[in-house]
């Protein structure tokens, strides 16, 4: 359900990629526990982070991707690549946030650090 969730937000059907997503959520919850196969759940969170992010829930994307980052957090060393990703989007939802909140000579400035036209 996580890959077809991703499959589905490919092709910009956000709110069926938005129910599968939930969906293997639920299920890796359900069928393997949040201690036994915490990582999976970590994955699945951080995808539905990206997702909140693409639909402009950019506090929903922070939370959900912050949850997937402590997740990793317990079991990788802070220099792994799932963590390091986790971070690089979590900075960048936040400073979305804050040129959604920010004056337009603000937001251009975040823009203009980001790489974004």
């Amino acid at each position: 359900m996580n890959s077809l969730g991703l499959i589905q937000q490919d092709k910009k059907q956000l709110d069926q990629a938005d129910k599968d997503l939930q969906s293997a959520l639920t299920m890796q919850k359900t069928c393997l526990g949040t201690n036994e196969h915490p990582l999976f759940i970590a994955t699945t969170l951080h995808n539905l982070g990206l997702l909140r992010r693409e639909q402009g829930r950019l506090a929903d994307a922070e939370a959900e991707i912050q949850r997937a980052l402590a997740m990793r957090e317990k079991w990788f060393e802070p220099r792994h690549p799932a963590i390091l990703a986790a971070r690089r989007d979590l900075a960048e939802i936040r400073a979305l946030k804050a040129s959604v909140d920010a004056t337009p000579a603000q937001a251009a400035q975040v823009k203009s650090n980001q790489g974004v036209p």
